[in-house]
């Protein structure tokens, strides 16, 4: 049997090797969300800044590396693929642009299937969805979306109708695939698939302690003055941020 390759579409967000400072808690709570089969949508809630995005870089760099390995995952890695997408991007999240990348991650014919299917006009958009899922029905995908709130509108529902058909299926649909997202808000699911969905909220920053271990660590060769800065100096930035 050759190598198993893991396939990436996009870019992970943040780089936090050696810089993630403790929530190491939430890490951990987030860890047992992503192992589980019946969690298919995990949204991060935060105010900005708070550290949403890096907490689940932390998590998808273990899961990459295969330091953490759900136990649908192909054997000896942490994942078959995943898909980074930030909804701040001109090139916008539409389940258009699912399809061909999850058609990109599956590769082969699995491409191909999937674009003939999102251009046949005789299938619905549930048939759509179903055919998508129907595809990543073996192993462990990830569908990681930064800055979900953006794809929110009035009384926090989905702005796109394609995208709310998407989530809603995904919810109640078996398949191989997790979505994580980090929002600033809570969005608001009706219908049984809420019972899929988990939130995890972020409700205040690093202990100063943390913080001012970061602060030093962002400064490695004392450019900045941040390496030798008195401690005191370095707790009022903490706590001014």
């Amino acid at each position: 049997m050759g190598e198993f390759k893991l396939h990436i579409i996009g870019l992970r967000p943040q780089d936090v090797t050696g810089i993630f400072k403790d929530r190491e808690d939430k890490l951990s709570q987030l860890r047992e969300l992503v192992c589980d089969p019946s969690a298919k949508l995990i949204c991060i809630i935060g105010r900005s800044g708070i550290g949403k995005t890096a907490l689940v870089c932390k998590l998808c760099c273990e899961l990459e590396f295969g330091q953490l390995q759900p136990r649908e995952a192909a054997s000896g890695t942490g994942v078959n693929g995943i898909i980074y997408i930030d909804c701040r991007e001109e090139n916008r999240l539409t389940l258009e642009r699912l399809f061909h990348d999850v058609g990109r991650l599956l590769g082969g014919s699995a491409s191909d299937d999937l674009m003939n299917c999102w251009g046949d006009s005789s299938q619905s958009l549930a048939e759509k969805v179903r055919f998508l899922l129907g595809k990543l029905r073996q192993g462990f995908y990830l569908l990681m979306l930064d800055n979900f709130e953006r794809l929110l509108g009035a009384e926090r529902r989905f702005k796109d109708h394609e995208l709310e058909t998407f989530v809603d299926i995904c919810l109640q649909a078996p398949h191989a695939m997790r979505i994580i997202a980090t929002s600033r808000e809570r969005m608001v699911l009706q219908g049984p698939g809420r019972r899929s969905a988990r939130m995890l909220s972020l409700e205040s920053g690093l202990p100063e302690t943390d913080g001012i271990s970061l602060l030093r660590d962002l400064d490695p060769d004392g450019r900045l003055g941040l390496r030798e800065c008195p401690e005191e100096l370095l707790r009022k930035a903490v706590q001014q941020c």
